[in-house]
């Protein structure tokens, strides 16, 4: 006799198979931990973020040493005060690093404790289908969240990082926590691009400062 199951149960089912077929079973059962687990993920995420940033840092020095020629001169004036030292810039982003690893780790924590959907199985078609959705969400999202944080009631938060005027492998991440909530991460390696053209005495169509 053929069992029956029920379709809650084979949903279920499925929904643990593709769990175990993606990466996230590594985080399986991590919410049961409560505020514990919740602290640890954020502190490895916060630790990857940290080795991630010094480690590409330090790369990124060496690479320049072979190639002086190209060293982006500093941009001085413009009205206003330039944070320039690498220190300054280091502490700034240690505690931008803080905030977005804590947004990771909110998702991450959630989908594993099934506030989502169960993850996608990780195939070639998933991969791209949902990488192409997240570039032409992320740009829209830092997009209109530059636009808002250049309103006078949010300024105060964003001109922290308007005052690295000069595109160095540590300012990348050198801005308020308020902005690293509203995705400036990538918007900051835009503008280091207009920092760039600007050393050149180039035009950059980017959004006028």
């Amino acid at each position: 006799m053929r069992a029956v199951t029920h379709p809650n149960v084979d949903h279920e089912l499925a929904s643990t198979k593709r769990l175990k077929r993606s990466p996230m079973w590594l985080l399986d059962g991590i919410s049961a931990y409560g505020l514990a687990g919740f602290t640890v993920l954020w502190l490895g995420a916060y630790v990857a973020h940290l080795a991630l940033y010094f480690g590409l840092g330090w790369a990124l020095i060496q690479i320049g040493r072979h190639f002086p020629e190209r060293e982006i001169p500093a941009i001085s004036g413009r009205g206003r005060k330039a944070r320039r030292t690498a220190r300054a810039e280091i502490i700034q982003s240690l505690k931008s690093l803080a905030g977005t690893s804590f947004c990771l780790t909110a998702g991450l924590y959630a989908q594993s404790a099934g506030w989502t959907q169960a993850p996608l199985a990780l195939s070639p078609l998933n991969v791209i289908w949902t990488f192409a959705a997240a570039v032409v969400l992320h740009d829209a999202w830092f997009y209109f969240g530059h636009r808002l944080m250049h309103t006078k009631p949010l300024y105060r938060w964003h001109k922290t990082h308007h005052l690295s005027v000069t595109p160095t492998v540590w300012n990348n991440d050198s801005f308020s926590l308020p902005d690293a909530l509203s995705g400036e991460a990538g918007r900051r390696q835009k503008e280091a691009g207009c920092s760039a053209k600007e050393a050149r005495g180039e035009a950059c169509p980017y959004l006028a400062r």
